[in-house]
């Protein structure tokens, strides 16, 4: 029994790699009221197969978000994805127009090509002219120099349009849906001026590497010199390097003072501006530390005092070249004596790991915080009830459910599941019915679970807006569980 949205039914989800369902239990006057879908991806296209000609199989990028658009023409529905827009696109001066039409039209029908090709969807899986087809559309993707494949980019590639307000109603096919960005992370795309929240997704990545490659205790470890340290600094110029140590300075030793930053930051302000008292009263600064620590917790080594080493070090030979320039003289001092402290320090290759990952915690925490802060802002002086979906990567998509179900308690589990290993398909087997209009009591009958597996919850019957949907056929495991709970109960 599957997904009920209107008059469609999904079984099985194909694209991402997990899902969460979670409505909202905590009713507050001035408190939105949102039911909140999270679909997780790898950042990559690992397993995933197209639905080709299987009946049973929904593509999310492409019928369901058409089932959703439908949907949307009743009941609100926003869209986030983890992406923010492009300065140029913003404003489009008269002489951009057509230039930047051509470029939303050509990226999306790149993506349209690849996944509402006629062909794919009527030939059978193992057909090789599937394998011919796919490849011809990817020389296109590479040649448009798309930076990574998953099917979240996908999704932001084929409705690029309907982000941007001056060409939604021109080229975008599904008008109904509200498509939101959701990362604050690269908020300087944007717009112009300094709001000194870093765009530090690429140089995270980049400073782990650095880390792997030149603090290894491995006989393959590559040494600092003058050099490397200088594509250290300057690989992303949208980011000062002394900003993005320093900010995992803090959130290593205090994620408070890190969220007192956080927030502290324009962009942040304006959404705190919009939320109104009451609503503030729940998702505070003490949850968002909660929910940094969350993300430090998944870290297996604590003992982060190498990497403040490394941070310091690193800190103190920036200082030397105030204006980010490194013209190194290897007679002089102090410059060889941090060299050669830095050199000095070597560690396994799963610390530099965590070492690494921490410096994710960074971001991630400025994506989360600005989602929540975006979905329960106050809008025209009045509460909305949103059906919200997201689409973002795996760890953020578990840490924001935990944030919602264990830290702030607003809402509980109606669905939680994940895709095999070999097959990037979810199969929904409970009866879920989306409709906002009917959750007003939230009548719910089901045992609710924050684990993620790849069964569904175990629960008998779902009901949801006064209409109850019992399975068919009870299974053995169902049986056994009831008489064992109910044995446990006469015990006590």
């Amino acid at each position: 029994m599957p997904i009920i949205l209107d008059n469609n039914v999904v079984q099985n989800l194909n694209g991402p790699t997990h899902a969460i369902f979670l409505q909202q239990t905590m009713q507050r006057e001035g408190l939105n009221d949102n039911y909140l879908i999270f679909f997780g991806d790898t950042h990559s296209m690992d397993n995933f197969e197209p639905c080709y000609n299987d009946t049973n199989c929904t593509e999310l990028q492409t019928d369901f978000i058409k089932m959703l658009n439908t949907f949307s023409s009743t009941t609100r529905t926003d869209i986030y994805l983890e992406y923010f827009l492009s300065k140029f696109r913003v404003v489009v001066p008269p002489h951009f127009r057509e230039q930047v039409k051509n470029t939303l039209i050509d990226d999306q029908q790149i993506f349209y090509g690849l996944r509402n090709n006629p062909e794919l969807k009527t030939l059978n899986k193992d057909d090789p002219r599937i394998q011919y087809i796919i490849s011809e559309e990817e020389k296109k993707i590479r040649k448009k120099n798309i930076r990574s494949r998953s099917n979240m980019s996908e999704l932001n590639y084929m409705y690029l349009s309907c982000f941007y307000k001056n060409f939604k109603e021109e080229l975008c096919p599904y008008k109904n849906i509200i498509w939101q960005y959701a990362d604050a992370r690269k908020v300087n795309n944007y717009t112009s001026g300094n709001h000194d929240i870093e765009t530090i997704t690429y140089s995270s990545e980049f400073f782990a590497k650095f880390l792997l490659e030149h603090f290894t205790s491995s006989s393959n470890r590559k040494k600092i010199t003058p050099e490397s340290f200088e594509e250290l600094v300057t690989y992303d110029e949208s980011v000062r390097l002394v900003d993005l140590l320093k900010n995992i300075q803090l959130i290593i030793n205090s994620s408070e003072n890190y969220i007192d930053k956080l927030l502290a930051r324009p962009i942040f302000q304006k959404q705190l501006n919009k939320m109104n008292e009451e609503t503030k009263t729940i998702f505070t600064k003490e949850s968002f530390v909660m929910l940094a620590n969350k993300y430090k917790d998944l870290f297996r080594h604590y003992d982060f005092t190498g990497l403040n080493t490394i941070i310091e070090l690193l800190l103190q030979f920036i200082s030397l070249y105030p204006d980010d320039t490194i013209e190194f003289n290897k007679n002089l001092e102090p410059e060889t004596d941090i060299l050669s402290k830095l050199n000095s320090l070597s560690f396994e290759h799963k610390i530099l790991e965590q070492y690494g990952y921490i410096s994710y915690a960074v971001g991630n925490c400025a994506m989360d915080i600005y989602f929540i802060l975006r979905i329960y802002k106050k809008d025209a002086e009045k509460t909305n009830k949103n059906l919200v979906l997201s689409y973002f990567g795996s760890l953020h998509s578990t840490t924001l459910a935990y944030y919602f179900t264990d830290i702030v308690k607003t809402h509980t589990t109606n669905f939680a599941g994940e895709a095999p290993r070999n097959l990037r398909r979810i199969n929904i087997p409970d009866t879920i019915t989306i409709d906002l209009n009917k959750m007003l009591d939230h009548d719910i009958i089901q045992e609710s679970t924050n684990e993620i597996s790849g069964e569904s919850l175990d629960q008998d019957a779902l009901k949801i807006g006064g209409t109850k949907f019992r399975k068919s056929r009870k299974s053995r495991k169902s049986r056994k569980s009831r008489k064992s709970r109910k044995s446990r109960k006469s015990r006590k």
